[in-house]
């Protein structure tokens, strides 16, 4: 697989990924102002950001590695995975910390969209992948017939 090929994969999975996830923080938002009021809004819209932020940054640093050895990628995207949980629960704690949310509606509400969120993302980028339709092999010079 080139370069060039590695980089239109990463940018079908941040467009499969990115926009049905905004819809989804939306709703979860405008549902979560309905049922817990403004704390609820403000418990999604934080859960959005947290997804569509860790998730985010994960795709372009493997665009960024996009250059290297393959096998090498995927040690990145492990280290991604291990760094992303780490870093997700920091910022939980943080947020705990500083009493943003104010009550139980905005913690449920936080919880919810980020999983709902999360899993839409997943689903949108191996959605996107599919559909780069990136070859699984190159058969060179070899499968071309005159």
């Amino acid at each position: 697989m080139t370069t060039a090929t590695r980089q239109d994969t990463t940018s079908g999975m941040l467009r499969g990924a990115l926009v049905p996830t905004l819809v989804v923080g939306v709703v979860s938002a405008a549902v979560a102002g309905f049922l817990a009021g403004a704390e609820g809004v403000v418990g999604a819209v934080i859960g959005l950001a947290l997804v569509v932020v860790f998730f985010g940054l994960g795709l372009y640093v493997l665009r960024r590695s996009a250059r290297l050895d393959p096998a090498v990628v995927l040690l990145v995207a492990l280290g991604l995975y291990a760094g992303k949980v780490i870093m997700i629960g920091g910022s939980l704690l943080l947020i705990d910390a500083t009493n943003v949310l104010d009550g139980r509606g905005s913690e449920l509400a936080l919880g919810l969209t980020a999983i709902a969120c999360t899993v839409t993302w997943t689903v949108g980028q191996v959605v996107g992948f599919t559909r780069s339709r990136v070859p699984l092999y190159d058969l060179g010079d070899e499968g071309v017939s005159s």
